[in-house]
């Protein structure tokens, strides 16, 4: 592990990513193997053809004779088979499961077939930690959807932020500084996204890096905005929800923070003036053009079979692929008032999470696993689709998801008093790389660390 001053303390982790396609490159036919009127393949320099989890600069060669043309094909969409005059190449995309895995690579020239089997070892769980370095630290807030980089910041108790901190997870690198960008007039946020070739937003980035959104506070007023291959739009808001022309309120108007990885859905929060500034939650699809739901403070919810009045709709997350968006709700006389809302939209359901008091959603996973946290940390997850009165520990959801030990349990900074606080973007799309942060020794004014759990 690394350790530069001012930069994310990374470990060399390898990612190999495939296309996860089968490849040909034809060339002339082969020599005919003499005396043979089917098809022969040989495997070369090697007994069986075995993968280890990672792959890396691993491949097997079959060489195969026939008096005809021929073609390979298999049942794996992890294997890339690259053919030449007389050969077949197999190769193999990482592992990221914690499951061993099997397939069959079939030769065949249309009269006769050879058949071979394939294996590949499983992933293997890793945990790195990572120290606090200035005052607050610098814990991890996010994670790319392939898993290969994590993104923290520190914001010295200011919402200025003064210390970013990128690492890659398949290099071990730190990003020089002079190589990390944000979007102007955007770091006043919650969220932090990075893309899967490491460029890191204030607020939210796609998978592939060509859209991201942000929004520009003028005067205590936002303006949201998406930009698409670098070209900036506005994002109009909500029809229901326009400000009164010419008022200006304090962090007020429309703020873009989140958008799926396919670019499909992007949720953020309006101000409007209604007396006193109303929050206001939503999600647009931007591939219809159309606000898919907008709720808004004042807007009155019964909960525990008596009306509550709300004074806002905070966002705070939202699913890598966009299907779940979570948040807190908050009183009109108290905000520490606040209860834990999503919406799916996928299937309109709104939904508020009366069983926990005084907690929001900070992070929600694409298979519907909720982190409900407090203002201190000390995450707890509910599964949005099964019981979601109860909850179970950071502990049980990682031991859970990552099939961890005791002993490594025993590593985590997660049991820590004021900790295992984890971000809107801490879970990669496939679960094989997770962040949290935590204070150690349950010190609030130490210096804030993380851990990174991934799958090797």
């Amino acid at each position: 592990m690394k350790n530069l001053l001012g930069h994310f303390l990374t470990a060399s982790v390898l990612v190999v990513l495939g296309c996860g396609c089968s490849q040909e490159k034809l060339g002339p036919d082969p020599e005919p193997f003499p005396g043979q009127d089917s098809i022969q393949v040989v495997l070369q320099g090697a007994d069986a053809i075995k993968f280890t989890s990672k792959a890396q600069d691993e491949q097997f060669q079959l060489n195969v004779y026939s008096v005809s043309e021929w073609h390979a094909q298999t049942d794996a969409d992890w294997l890339l088979l690259t053919k030449s005059e007389d050969a077949l190449i197999v190769g193999a995309e990482r592992n990221r499961s914690l499951d061993a895995r099997t397939a069959v690579v079939t030769v065949t020239d249309g009269l006769s077939s050879a058949e071979f089997e394939v294996s590949q070892q499983a992933g293997k769980v890793a945990i790195y930690h990572v120290e606090g370095m200035i005052a607050q630290g610098a814990p991890a807030r996010a994670v790319s959807s392939n898993g290969r980089y994590v993104l923290g910041f520190s914001s010295a108790g200011t919402w200025v932020v003064d210390l970013w901190s990128l690492g890659d997870l398949e290099s071990g690198d730190n990003i020089p500084e002079e190589n990390v960008t944000f979007y102007p007039n955007s770091i006043l946020s919650w969220a932090y996204s990075v893309s899967n070739q490491g460029v890191p937003v204030a607020n939210g980035i796609t998978a592939d890096g060509s859209a991201e959104v942000t929004y520009e506070t003028v005067v205590g007023f936002s303006t949201a905005y998406i930009i698409r291959n670098g070209v900036k739009e506005v994002l109009p808001a909500p029809a229901a929800t326009e400000p009164v022309v010419g008022t200006l309120v304090p962090n007020g108007g429309n703020m873009a923070w989140w958008i799926s990885d396919d670019g499909r859905y992007i949720a953020g929060r309006h101000s409007i003036p209604r007396g006193q500034v109303v929050e206001c939650g939503w999600t647009y699809n931007d591939a219809t053009g159309q606000y898919d739901f907008a709720i808004c403070g004042e807007d009155r919810i019964v909960l525990d079979e008596e009306e509550w009045a709300v004074q806002g709709y905070w966002v705070e997350c939202m699913s890598q692929n966009g299907k779940y968006v979570g948040g807190r709700t908050y009183g009109v006389t108290n905000e520490s008032q606040q209860f834990p809302y999503f919406h799916d939209t996928e299937t309109g359901e709104f939904a508020v999470l009366e069983s926990f008091s005084d907690e929001s959603i900070s992070m929600v996973t694409n298979d519907g696993w909720a982190a409900i946290a407090g203002a201190l940390g000390n995450t707890r997850f509910v599964d949005l689709n099964g019981d979601r009165t109860s909850a179970i520990s950071m502990n049980e959801w990682l031991q859970q998801q990552f099939r961890l030990t005791d002993e490594q349990l025993e590593e985590l900074g997660s049991t820590a008093a004021f900790g295992g606080l984890m971000r809107a973007r801490c879970v990669n799309s496939d679960m094989t790389t997770a962040c949290f942060a935590y204070y150690p020794a349950g010190d609030f004014q130490a210096l804030q660390c993380s851990d990174i759990i991934t799958i090797e």
